[in-house]
């Protein structure tokens, strides 16, 4: 037997699903479709860093993957990348030259969007990490966070 946990889950503004949970598991039997945040941000790679610290600060992103011509993935850059790239320093004069692709993550852990909510927060354990792309393919269809986890943990406390 499942329970809902709530008729519909609020994300960044849009409504989600209902994610079903197990009466005797603690964590959503949904799969990681169900929570993702859509559509995942993104950059070009030759895209400047100032530019993505615009589109970091006006819709309040940690995290930008970054995309080929073709839509695919081939980085992440999160908040961490960018504060060790520029530092607390001034070099708001260097935003402008520095492209996505010389601050970007080139390795990225991702998942699928039929893979369970277990298997994607065991990424995040075992690996560290603030953020999962959930992939079809190789384009990116959506984003899970570490956010994005905390909301459903709410959800199942209650």
């Amino acid at each position: 037997m499942t329970a809902c946990i709530e008729d519909n889950i609020v994300d960044h503004g849009r409504m989600r699903p209902c994610l079903e949970m197990e009466e005797h598991d603690t964590l959503p039997a949904g799969r990681a479709r169900d929570f993702m945040s859509t559509p995942p941000r993104t950059l070009r790679g030759d895209d400047s860093a100032l530019e993505l610290v615009r589109l970091m600060c006006d819709e309040c992103l940690h995290h930008v993957l970054v995309v080929d011509s073709a839509k695919r993935l081939i980085g992440l850059v999160s908040d961490r990348d960018f504060l060790r790239s520029f530092g607390p320093h001034d070099k708001t004069s260097q935003l402008a030259e520095t492209k996505v692709a010389q601050i970007m993550t080139r390795s990225v852990i991702t998942a699928g969007a039929e893979d369970s909510v277990r298997s994607v927060v065991s990424l995040f354990t075992r690996h560290g990490i603030g953020c999962v792309p959930i992939m079809l393919g190789e384009n990116p269809v959506g984003i899970i966070t570490r956010s994005d986890l905390l909301r459903v943990l709410e959800n199942i406390l209650g």
